[in-house]
């Protein structure tokens, strides 16, 4: 079920309960400002694109750094590419693994040779090439979903990882069903790793981008309707630190 817009749960609940669900332990708290080691993992979503051939730079990068510091959280990204830099993420680190074009399976594929320092948090976004153009219906997407998370946290265990509900894809005002789909499966499987003890947690980007149960607001597409414009990679960045910032603030996965 898609919850309406006006009354669905905070993004930060949903956090919480994955979170608890997965029984992470807490560690201890501190008053001083926190670093988290963060793993951006996705495709040209994650990198930043716009319509061809133009980017938004940094992506929802530059929004989860202000997002966080404005709650004393320090960030620093890990990845293996450094295209499609920002200044405002200097301090932070131009790292990421956005690979444009990317599905999921290719992902996967190329994970166990990237070396990358362990994460504090990965973020994961992908999807939207799965489905593209009939190349994997919803269920097949989930389904290489599932493999990919399951291969992060046997690589990564002490690791969080947040998964976003894919942006729609579509002109706004519209209803992109198949996107409808699969963010709902991507919600299922969340819930059900958590119930496995896997810390992971939903960040409820498809949400953000919708007004009630499936119809696109304006003004967060890029012209391409696959894209987020900069105000959509604003709203993204914002829906991924709504999910960290309590993580980190409870100490639930940090770096002192």
């Amino acid at each position: 079920m898609v919850v309406a817009r006006g009354w669905r749960p905070s993004l930060v609940a949903l956090a919480f309960a994955a979170a608890s669900v997965g029984g992470v332990v807490a560690l201890p708290s501190s008053s001083a400002a926190t670093s988290v080691t963060i793993w951006p993992l996705g495709d040209s979503i994650t990198y930043g694109s716009g319509v061809h051939p133009h980017r938004v730079p940094g992506g929802y990068r530059v929004q989860l750094v202000r997002a966080l510091a404005s709650r004393g959280i320090r960030v620093h990204f890990v990845g293996t590419m450094t295209t499609n830099p920002a200044a405002a993420l200097t301090g932070a680190g131009q790292r990421h693994d956005g690979h444009p074009g990317w599905q999921t399976s290719e992902v996967l594929a190329h994970l166990a040779g990237w070396k990358v320092p362990p994460p504090d948090v990965v973020l994961v976004h992908l999807g939207t090439n799965d489905l593209r153009h009939g190349r994997a219906s919803p269920a097949e997407a989930a389904v290489r979903l599932e493999q990919l998370l399951s291969a992060l946290s046997s690589r990564f265990p002490q690791a969080s990882l947040v998964v976003a509900t894919i942006v729609p894809s579509g002109r706004a005002g519209q209803c992109d069903v198949t996107t409808s789909e699969y963010d709902g499966l991507v919600r299922e499987l969340v819930r059900q790793q958590a119930l496995m003890g896997r810390r992971v947690s939903l960040a409820d980007a498809w949400s953000e981008f919708n007004y009630g149960p499936c119809t696109t607001r304006p003004g967060l597409l890029s012209r391409d309707a696959v894209h987020p414009s900069a105000a959509g990679y604003r709203l993204l960045g914002q829906a991924f630190a709504e999910v960290v910032a309590p993580l980190v603030e409870s100490g639930r996965t940090l770096t002192p």
